[in-house]
């Protein structure tokens, strides 16, 4: 097995006073290597076919695609090469000491290069792309949930994009499984290939989240995750009566499509007259909500992102420890939430919503909207003038 990284991270802890990085082939080969595996496991989550922004990394269609606007200075790899830069500086900028103290305990510290890219894009998919994050999650907990009620089976125990969800669970998975409730299903034999879904089962798939959003990606905790595993259960087995399977990938794919629609309100958004009958004085598109989008859009910077960090975490312990009524407090949640994972979405970045939109999509009385934007504008201003 190759060694370029230990050889690397070696190099870097015998390297010459002054020096920064490990210079020649040791550098050349590691680096090599890298972008390899950084690819490999971009191309397993998903992410090389989605947008860059999903990343925090803006101006490309896809990885694959790349730029929106190619010019003389960009070329396709632009934005790839930014997300390795990035992925750089976190495994040797900021864990640089961990992985030198394993190299003082192991001859072979390779199993860390790819646990640390796989950490990054987690980290990196939970902070830029916190809505399709939650879906992932909470669709995952919910088909775990669904093979231990043995209503589907899974081709692998652990559950991740290329795990085949299987409508027809073989006899003796169920007899095994018979008086060892919460035990993991045993797994199934995977399909040979993966074929098209036959008609109708995206349109299935996509009116789950009628009754999904929008706690889908509002509500917080256990009884989020408890609530939509409920919802999956009773309407997976629809999935059934049109394929024998279906890819994991592929139905939280479908969900995410669907719900980043309804969210920036391209499903049910209103019609030109709509708007300008909801328009009232200081609304012309919901006036607090645009000030706080303005406020919240974090700058691709590093210390920008902490500092949106900082506000978000801010203002949602303000709202626990404030003296509201329960009613209050939990619109005030659903509403910052919502203007949250509007603010860091691509595709409702340039559409601020009007107070209507939000009232539809956050299940708020209108007549509240307002007063609520303005509780909300008061405590980010009270975070921002604290310390930062």
């Amino acid at each position: 097995m190759a060694e370029e990284f230990t050889s690397f991270v070696r190099a870097l802890a015998t390297r010459e006073p002054g020096m920064a990085m490990p210079a020649g082939e040791t550098f050349f080969q590691f680096m090599e290597k890298f972008r390899r595996v950084l690819q490999h496991e971009m191309r397993r989550r998903g992410l090389w076919r989605a947008s860059p922004a999903y990343l925090c990394v803006a101006g490309g269609l896809s990885f694959e695609q790349g730029p929106l606007q190619p010019s003389l200075s960009s070329t396709q790899d632009d934005a790839f090469q930014e997300v390795v830069h990035d992925c750089f500086l976190y495994i040797f900028g900021e864990r640089l000491r961990p992985l030198l103290a394993q190299l003082q305990r192991k001859k072979n510290i390779e199993g860390f290069l790819h646990r640390n890219v796989r950490n990054f894009l987690l980290d990196r998919q939970r902070s830029c792309d916190p809505f399709g994050y939650r879906i992932y999650q909470r669709i995952s907990y919910a088909v775990q949930v669904a093979a231990e009620r043995d209503l589907v089976s899974l081709s692998r125990p652990k559950i991740n994009n290329r795990t085949w969800i299987l409508f027809q669970p073989s006899r003796e998975g169920s007899e095994g499984s018979e008086g060892s409730e919460g035990s993991e299903p045993a797994p199934s034999p995977e399909p040979p290939q993966r074929a098209p879904l036959p008609p109708g089962a995206l349109a299935t798939i996509r009116s789950f989240n009628d009754e999904l959003m929008p706690d889908l990606i509002l509500m917080r905790g256990q009884q989020g995750l408890h609530k939509v595993a409920e919802v999956l259960c009773l309407r997976l087995p629809e999935i059934g009566d049109l394929t024998p399977s279906l890819r994991f990938g592929d139905l939280v794919q479908e969900l995410k499509i669907d719900a980043r629609a309804r969210w920036s309100g391209r499903l049910q958004s209103a019609s030109s007259t709509e708007i300008e009958s909801s328009k009232g004085p200081g609304d012309e598109r919901g006036e607090g909500s645009v000030r706080l989008l303005q406020e919240l859009r974090p700058d691709p910077g590093f210390a920008a992102k902490l500092h949106f960090r900082a506000l978000v975490r801010c203002v949602r312990q303000g709202i626990l420890a404030s003296p509201l009524p329960t009613k209050t407090a939990t619109h005030l949640h659903r509403l910052w939430e919502g203007l949250v994972l509007l603010s860091v979405d691509p595709d409702a970045r340039d559409t601020p919503p009007t107070q209507r939109q939000l009232s539809r999509n956050l299940e708020i009385p209108r007549d509240r909207i307002k007063e609520l934007l303005s509780r909300l504008e008061s405590y980010v201003n009270s975070c921002l003038k604290g310390p930062q």
